[in-house]
């Protein structure tokens, strides 16, 4: 998939007591799933995560938002095994907290693989993924 028909829902979230380093971020739901108009309405791949912004910017995420995010962790393990993320990202080695966030970036990805085609995307800088997500048709 080209990923031009990816539709966003977002849906603010209430944080969880275990959301220390995210205190001043808004917690937002958000599902991204594939509407292309070959698909019968109400199939499709999505997925939904957990994406949090600063409370201060007063909006919801956009599409842009989220993929630029998602397709910044999605390159970090196309590179590196454990070891050399957690150098590259600032993470103790021998961090079992690390390893996790290392394990969930890796689902992640994965998730966002089989939804749309990160190849195409993944290298694009800012300007250009913002530029290729607003030429996508709203549906």
């Amino acid at each position: 998939m080209t990923a031009k028909y990816l539709f966003i829902k977002s849906v603010a979230m209430p944080r969880r007591s275990t959301d220390v380093e995210w205190r001043c971020s808004q917690r937002w739901e958000v599902t991204l799933r594939d509407t292309s108009p070959d698909l019968p309405i109400g199939s499709g791949k999505w997925m939904t995560l957990d994406f949090y912004m600063g409370s201060g910017l007063g909006r919801k995420p956009t599409l842009f938002d989220v993929l630029y995010c998602l397709l910044s962790d999605a390159h970090g393990m196309d590179y590196y095994d454990f070891e050399e993320w957690a150098e590259n990202y600032g993470y103790d080695t021998d961090s079992r907290k690390a390893e996790d966030i290392y394990n969930k970036c890796k689902v992640q990805t994965k998730r966002l693989r089989d939804l749309l085609d990160v190849d195409r995307l993944i290298d694009m800088d800012e300007d250009e993924l913002e530029e290729e997500v607003r030429s996508w048709p709203k549906r």
